[in-house]
């Protein structure tokens, strides 16, 4: 019986560790296949973005194709055509791109693909323009659609309360975050599946500081505050006024980006006109909820 003991051990151990290399192997096979499953279909619906007096919305249909509509004060757009799905990036291949003015027809849109209308309405040439491309973003049972350029001012908007945001319409425009219809009512636990670098960009709690300095870098005027590397502030990070203004909501065209910063100060591009004294914060709060002196 002792002399049985230790090659049955060792048979033991070694069935041990093939049961543990077969599932392993399962493991893995399993989480390659549900990567490799995930197919275009998945983002098969409508998306919606909106921003003041301009909105756009695009769907992506099962059968590779797509279409978005988008307007301004004016005008109204149609763009049509392809898509691929690779590698985790939407890309958009454009056939069909047209414009009217409000109330006019279908049948009095102009093509804009058309070199000669195109510099008629325009006053220059038509260029090739290159594939776009967006990004999906998962949020727990939402699914958003960024441009790889507007990643960062995804997490500004989340930075500055505006994301997750309850309507598909908003006040503000940071970029083209187009977000599926209906997802807007959905919660939005945990964090976005973002890179590991843009996860960097969300700060734990809000940033407010101190305009102390103003200065000019060339044509750039530059604020200096009293916050810096150790309250979280990061290159591309954007800041707010908390003073009111006279309009409502951030934009790609007002407040402060950070160009730079130490462990105490930060350099910051002024967008809009800011005084010495002026106090600034990452966390956006609607001007009916501030305090006038």
């Amino acid at each position: 019986m002792f002399s049985n003991e230790k090659p049955m051990i060792r048979l033991a151990r070694t069935w041990t560790l093939a049961l543990i290399c077969f599932a392993t192997v399962l493991l893995s096979s399993a989480a390659y296949a549900q990567q490799s499953e995930q197919q275009p279909l998945d983002l098969v619906g409508t998306y919606t973005h909106g921003g003041g007096f301009a909105s756009s919305s695009i769907t992506i249909e099962p059968d590779g194709r797509f279409h978005t509509r988008s307007s301004d004060c004016t005008q109204e757009y149609y763009d049509g055509g392809t898509y691929t799905f690779k590698a985790g990036v939407i890309s958009f291949t454009t056939v069909k791109r047209t414009v009217k003015s409000h109330g006019e027809s279908d049948d009095a849109a102009k093509d804009l693909l058309d070199p000669k209308v195109y510099k008629e309405m325009y006053h220059q040439e038509l260029t090739a323009e290159a594939k776009e491309e967006l990004i999906p973003l998962k949020w727990d049972d939402r699914l958003y659609l960024v441009p790889k350029e507007n990643l960062i001012e995804f997490c500004n908007a989340i930075n500055l309360g505006l994301e997750p945001r309850n309507s598909l319409g908003t006040g503000w425009y940071l970029g083209s975050s187009y977000l599926r219809n209906g997802d807007e009512k959905k919660p939005a636990k945990g964090l976005p599946s973002l890179s590991n670098e843009l996860i960097d960009l969300l700060l734990k709690k809000p940033v407010e500081a101190e305009v102390i300095s103003i200065e000019r870098e060339g044509e750039t005027e530059v604020a200096i505050i009293n916050k810096g590397s150790e309250a979280g502030l990061k290159p591309g990070m954007r800041l707010v006024l908390t003073r009111p203004r006279f309009w409502d909501g951030p934009n790609l065209w007002s407040g402060l980006v950070v160009i730079s910063a130490t462990y105490h100060l930060a350099r910051l591009k002024v967008l809009e006109e800011v005084k010495l004294g002026d106090k600034v914060s990452s966390k956006y709060v609607p001007r009916e909820y501030l305090r006038t002196e």
